[in-house]
């Protein structure tokens, strides 16, 4: 249970693993004298590919087959440390939830050019060439014929959806939607600039 908790609230690559320097920096970030935590740091620094969870959790397991069965006095050390552990990376969950969320509702603004609180599904249409959009909302709603317009509130609610199913955004994936709201801006202001020209 602890592992598979631990693992879901990190920081994850693209292919869905971690990378032993997360592992470092996680520990870093709440350390402990005790001899799990001397030994998940050992075996990070020791690896150079990523791991999958069951790579990660299977750490654990060769903890217990290097160290064997813990007595009370460790077990409620190692405990209290995977229990405080895991609360620090909840908090960091939270936090990149909601910088995700803020950069969406963000591109969400800047889509909306003029400012009605609602996309044309025609218009979202125009912006799926160059956006990396890791979540697909934007292509969600631009391949809904059904749709006429999308308010914020609909908008939002899709990216919801996405965590709830997804889990926790990475940072790379928050880095790809800052990109996607750079390039949506400078789409904005190149034709409001073509728009302009033609008027003169």
């Amino acid at each position: 249970m602890w592992c598979s908790n631990i693992f879901q609230q990190m920081d994850l690559d693209r292919d869905g693993e971690v990378a032993p320097k997360e592992i470092k920096a996680v520990i870093r970030a709440c350390p402990d004298n005790n001899p799990l935590c001397d030994f998940l740091k050992e075996e990070a620094s020791s690896r150079q590919e990523s791991l999958s969870k069951w790579d990660f959790c299977n750490l654990f397991s060769g903890y217990i087959k290097v160290a064997g069965d813990p007595d009370e006095f460790t077990y409620r050390r190692i405990r209290s440390w995977l229990e405080t552990l895991e609360r620090g990376m909840e908090r960091s969950a939270q936090l990149r939830i909601y910088e995700m969320k803020s950069i969406q509702k963000t591109i969400f603004k800047a889509m909306d050019v003029e400012g009605k609180g609602k996309l044309e599904v025609k218009d979202l249409r125009t912006y799926m060439d160059f956006v990396k959009d890791p979540y697909n909302i934007i292509r969600i709603f631009a391949q809904r014929y059904n749709y006429m317009k999308i308010s914020q509130e609909e908008y939002m609610d899709a990216v919801d959806t996405y965590i709830d199913n997804h889990g926790t955004p990475r940072k790379c994936h928050i880095e790809d939607v800052r990109e996607d709201l750079i390039h949506i801006s400078a789409e904005n202001r190149r034709r409001m600039v073509n728009h302009l020209g033609k008027a003169w």
